[in-house]
């Protein structure tokens, strides 16, 4: 899943691949956010891979928020790779 960011006024809503996966560091980052003066509430839906922030615009800026998220990775995309099983490689002659 790409990363989706929707934002209001005074809500910001997460959702990615990194927060479905690492459940221990965004409840980690989520603690850490709730320390934040302005955040008024945190839901998250690990099986959702999303992450939304009510918050009070007047005591804390959207952008500050943002920065903090992306800071934790919750915006990473995560990247495809391809590997190749041992069997599946042809031996050298």
């Amino acid at each position: 899943m790409s990363p989706y960011l929707h934002q209001t006024q005074n809500r910001i809503r997460v959702r990615s691949d990194f927060i479905q996966r690492n459940p221990k560091q965004i409840k980690e980052a989520i603690k850490q956010l709730q320390a934040t003066d302005g955040i008024e509430e945190i839901t998250h839906r690990l099986y959702a891979g999303s992450v939304a922030i009510r918050f009070d615009s007047k005591q804390v800026k959207a952008a500050t928020l943002l920065a903090q998220i992306e800071w934790v990775g919750c915006l990473c995309k995560k990247t495809k790779t391809t590997s190749i099983a041992p069997s599946a490689v042809a031996p050298s002659l």
